[in-house]
């Protein structure tokens, strides 16, 4: 798939890329796993605090904050702290710096090219677990972006409420309609909110 990919996750603990993906259980929802297939036990701490580019408009930093909020209001659990806090950092794809940063920046050139964001989860083991200590997510800023469900660009609320769930751990799921499933289009408003299978998949971890 090339516009409509919503996501490429971009695993990497000290280096190492941790990209492929396992089921856990008969489930539809998927959970990550490393590339030797030991499962990833969700966030190393309680809960996550990210920082969005200043770059951003106001307008799509409400996005990614509803984003934010219907993972916590829809699990019951606050998981991800949107910070008041804004980082300058832009241009740069997921790094291991001990941050967790949202940014926008073109990827042209780069094998992310034909995706709408990219998640880049950082895996450590933590005695016989691994576990996520830190998350960036890139906006692929050579795509239209919208806030509103305008047919002439992607929705930010949309796809971020689907990165956010790869932030907390969750891959994708093959049930239709859920907001973990693989793909998007332009003017889709419907991955803003949860679906029980993203519910499933959320509750398996934590």
């Amino acid at each position: 798939m090339r516009k409509h990919r919503t996501s490429k996750i971009l695993c990497t603990i000290l280096i190492l890329s941790l990209t492929l993906v396992f089921p856990i259980s008969s489930q539809a929802y998927n959970i990550m796993r490393t590339d030797n297939g030991s499962l990833v036990y969700g966030l190393r701490n309680s809960s996550i605090t990210f920082q969005s580019w200043n770059g951003l408009t106001q307008e799509t930093r409400w996005a990614i904050d509803y984003a934010s909020r219907q993972w916590n209001n829809r699990t019951g659990q606050t998981k991800l702290f949107h910070s008041a806090t804004q980082h300058g950092e832009a241009n740069k794809l997921p790094t291991h710096d001990n941050r967790n940063l949202i940014t926008k920046m073109s990827l042209t050139g780069t094998r992310f090219a034909d995706f709408l964001m990219v998640t880049g989860p950082v895996f450590k083991l933590y005695g016989s677990k691994y576990q996520i200590c830190e998350v960036d997510i890139v906006i692929n800023s050579d795509f239209p972006w919208r806030n509103n469900g305008s047919t002439a660009g992607y929705d930010v609320q949309n796809v971020m409420t689907h990165e956010l769930g790869h932030m907390l751990g969750l891959d994708h799921t093959d049930v239709a309609w859920a907001t973990m499933i693989e793909g998007t289009n332009k003017g889709d408003t419907w991955k803003r909110t949860l679906e029980q299978d993203d519910l499933n998949g959320f509750n398996a971890i934590y």
